[in-house]
């Protein structure tokens, strides 16, 4: 579980221009790879152009993305957070039954609640920060904003107008589940894939002593 800013292309066509020269491939680079223009939010220049959309989600070890909470600000208070904690448990029930579900999610101070949680049936168990090897929503986050990148282009080259926040979030939301169905001829989704990668994804880190883990 994990939160991130979206950001929808403005109005304006010359902004938009902007916001959409600010793309790149991918949330983290192999060494050698360059950077590509018409993909992912890279700010070059300090200011982040679009219209922010902050989302809080999360997806079960089963591979289902069953957490998506649309905040108004990127930031919020503990109290705040703890009022979403019961959306949270509901979200983790759609995973495997049996011990309380695990929450898994980074050091935010926020999030750092282990009281309430517990009252209702949860545990919290936290990785480090800026972990994106070891905490796989961050993956997530990079396949979706590349997704939502290369949808905005198309709507760009095509001349269409920007969209309402409302039609932004239903496109984000269709793209996180199309992450939990199998494509054609597959028999896992991309999170189920995901999930059972993880276990060597970690032994790469420790491996390589939690540096870059080669991914």
């Amino acid at each position: 579980m994990d939160g991130v800013t979206l950001t929808m292309a403005p109005k304006g066509l010359s902004k938009r221009e902007k916001h959409a020269a600010q793309r790149i491939q991918h949330m983290w680079l192999k060494k050698g790879e360059a950077l590509e223009n018409d993909l992912h939010t890279h700010n070059r220049y300090g200011i982040q152009l679009g219209v922010k959309v902050p989302l809080w989600g999360g997806f079960t070890g089963g591979g289902s993305f069953s957490l998506r909470l649309w905040t108004a600000q990127p930031k919020m208070d503990k109290a705040a957070w703890a009022k979403l904690i019961p959306q949270v448990k509901e979200a983790a029930d759609d995973g495997p039954g049996g011990a309380a579900p695990k929450v898994w999610h980074d050091n935010e101070r926020v999030l750092l609640q282990p009281d309430v949680y517990a009252e209702h049936g949860l545990e919290l168990v936290r990785s480090p920060p800026s972990s994106g090897d070891l905490n796989p929503i961050e993956t997530v986050w990079a396949w979706l904003r590349k997704d939502l990148a290369q949808r905005e282009m198309t709507d760009l080259t095509a001349g269409k107008p920007a969209q309402t926040v409302g039609q932004f979030r239903a496109r984000a939301a269709q793209i996180l589940r199309s992450y939990s169905v199998p494509k054609h001829g597959e028999s896992r989704s991309r999170l189920e894939k995901l999930v059972r990668g993880m276990p060597e994804r970690l032994r790469k880190c420790k491996a390589n002593k939690f540096g870059k883990c080669g991914k």
